[in-house]
């Protein structure tokens, strides 16, 4: 355990002599005075405009839905580890080890395809990401919670990285900021107030379960997010090419 800190903090020595290589930027302006009113009407114009577009306003509430799904995976690893599967230090290592390979595997893979029907990806992350969680929340064997937490974590970039790319093309350029501060705020909010109340509910019901109520509510995602007709057929080829055209015309 000693041994671990020690490179933990040697890792952090590492990082800040790269940070204090970072040239500063040169110091701004302070804001105007009625900088505030215009903060106020810019955040009212982005609820406006996500109250008139179901499409993006359904992704805000699947990922905020998604992040309140995945707290056990943030805070109840230890507690599983120890209380369900009998488990050391290493087999808690091992456990975290296989989802991040699943986050760097599924990174690959999406990065390596570049799907363009990015709603159905987008549907399927979260149904994989249930069926991750739904293994560990059920099997007896430690090896087999590996074999779930990977699978979660490449559901997490299948999910994710077609996210964002929804958010880029769904929202004009005007508004992108607007709604992607809300995005942020949305999501931030939902992390520490689930984190604290999942950890109160797996001194309760135990962790496994905990584990199988997030898969429960991401499935509840893919299948809002199924039922979407819109969602489903969002194709980013078929956009481009209606694009294309229609610069095309404009010439």
């Amino acid at each position: 355990m000693a041994g671990t800190i020690e490179i933990n903090a040697a890792s952090f020595l590492v990082s800040l002599v790269f940070v204090q290589r970072i040239r500063s930027a040169p110091a701004r302006p302070a804001a105007s005075p009625t900088s505030g009113t215009s903060v106020i009407s810019e955040i009212k114009e982005g609820l406006d405009w996500l109250a008139t577009n179901k499409i993006v306003l359904l992704l805000l509430l699947l990922g905020t839905l998604a992040n309140v799904a995945l707290a056990p995976t943030n805070v109840l690893p230890s507690m599983l580890i120890q209380r369900d599967f009998h488990g050391d230090a290493r087999m808690l290592g091992w456990f975290e080890t296989s989802i991040a390979l699943g986050l760097l595997l599924g990174g690959v893979l999406v990065g390596t395809l570049s799907p363009k029907k990015v709603g159905r990806w987008f549907i399927a992350g979260l149904g994989l990401e249930a069926v991750g969680m739904l293994i560990v929340a059920v099997t007896p064997f430690a090896w087999m919670a590996y074999g779930g937490n990977f699978l979660l974590g490449i559901g997490v970039m299948v999910c994710n990285i077609p996210l964002s790319t929804l958010m880029q093309t769904l929202i004009p350029d005007r508004m992108r900021g607007r709604v992607n501060s809300m995005t942020s705020i949305s999501f931030n909010i939902s992390i520490p107030i689930t984190y604290g109340g999942i950890g109160a509910l797996a001194d309760v019901i135990g962790a496994k379960p905990s584990y199988g109520l997030g898969a429960l509510l991401l499935c509840l995602c893919a299948a809002m997010g199924g039922m979407n007709a819109a969602l489903r057929s969002i194709d980013l080829s078929q956009e481009a090419a209606e694009e294309k055209e229609d610069a095309g015309q404009a010439v």
